[in-house]
């Protein structure tokens, strides 16, 4: 699938901006996390040293394959949703926002919801 985090044909290193060959690189790696950053679009493409050197690159450098992380969760979330990253990867990079996916309380009297406060998603809520 084509990347949802960078723009296809990449011209430039994900990470350092440096011009020519280029490596795809899978955001999130290992079985079955590779395969499912290929279904998903989240790969980026990378210099040989930003990809693959012993010191420096993402394989070697946990604080720039934490960034891609994030940078691959922000993606996913944006097309896919959050619940959906979860169900997918299991795990979270970003933690959720502060008050996010907090449920506000119904209003009017005890025991009564009001219609404004089904949650859209909700399966009988006219319109689904």
């Amino acid at each position: 699938m084509k990347s949802i985090v960078e723009k296809e044909p990449a011209e430039v290193c994900f990470l350092c901006g440096a011009c020519g060959y280029l490596e795809k690189h899978h955001i999130f790696g290992g079985n079955p996390n590779r395969k499912w950053s290929e279904k998903y679009g989240l790969t980026v493409h990378l210099c040989p040293e930003c990809h693959r050197d012993t010191k420096k690159g993402v394989h070697a450098d946990a604080e720039k394959a934490e960034k891609l992380h994030k940078i691959g969760q922000a993606a996913f979330e944006k097309k896919y949703g959050r619940e959906k990253f979860w169900e997918v990867f299991h795990r979270f990079y970003i933690e959720k926002a502060e008050g996010e996916g907090e449920k506000k309380p119904a209003q009017g009297r005890e025991g009564f919801v009001f219609l404004d406060d089904i949650p859209p998603e909700w399966p009988y809520r006219e319109g689904n």
